[in-house]
């Protein structure tokens, strides 16, 4: 935590995903989804399970959406999702990771529970690839004054190393393996922000941008010498609040 801009690092119950998609064999409200023009659509937790009531926790979480009562939905989102319904043949076309908050409980300067869209979004291409675009943070942009894109998101990464040593990628070790947390290029964080220049307090408005990429696989490509196994991506968020 760095108590100068009082940045604050995300519970996991607050970061979704929508994903966008098309099945072939079924309809979307078999996955629980909701028909769009261009396919379906559906909101859903780490585990890949659709969104029920406001946060991503096994029970009731508290209004900022932590102490969860039994942890956290974890998992890997949209993958998840795959494999849970692998009988259905879906094809993910775009997964957008957003994050809930109740900055009412704090500030009083938001009237009820939204969702912060477009902290980064996820493009699939027809080839099975997948890019990702500017993120966004309104919130944050918000407080700033300014629509700027900020660079607030980033990934912790725990993982095993079967070619070296955690430290030889930047990591720490664990009593499970290795951790670390990146950016989307899956460059360690460096600082609070993933900006490739300096930010202002809101991690918005960085010099040069952000750092781009697929975390967890932009990583496991940079190290892929070292004979790395992901065994567990989870998505955060530093901000404010």
């Amino acid at each position: 935590m760095h108590t100068q801009v009082a940045a604050l690092v995300s519970p996991i119950s607050l970061i979704l995903a929508k994903l966008e998609f098309i099945i072939s064999d079924g309809y979307c409200g078999q996955v629980n989804g909701e028909k769009t023009a261009h396919g379906c659509t559906i909101t859903v937790c780490g585990n890949g399970e659709a969104l029920v009531g406001t946060f991503c926790g096994r029970g009731p979480c508290n209004i900022f959406g932590c102490d969860c009562e039994g942890g956290c939905l974890h998992g890997h989102y949209g993958e998840s999702f795959l494999q849970r319904n692998r009988r259905h043949n879906i094809q993910l076309m775009r997964t957008q990771m957003i994050t809930t908050s109740s900055v009412d409980a704090v500030t009083g300067i938001f009237s009820k529970s939204r969702l912060s869209q477009s902290n980064q979004s996820v493009h699939h291409d027809a080839s099975g690839s997948s890019f990702f675009s500017a993120p966004r943070d309104p919130l944050l942009a918000n407080f700033g004054g300014s629509s700027a894109e900020c660079c607030t998101t980033m990934a912790k990464l725990d993982f095993t190393i079967n070619d070296g040593s955690c430290g030889k990628v930047n990591g720490e070790r664990t009593d499970y393996g290795c951790t670390i947390t990146v950016c989307g290029n899956g460059e360690a964080l460096v600082g609070t922000y993933c900006g490739r220049g300096p930010c202002n307090i809101f991690g918005c408005a960085c010099k040069g941008g952000c750092l781009h990429g697929q975390y967890g696989e932009s990583f496991l490509q940079r190290n892929r010498r070292h004979n790395v196994k992901l065994m567990r991506t989870q998505m955060r968020k530093a901000g404010l609040f």
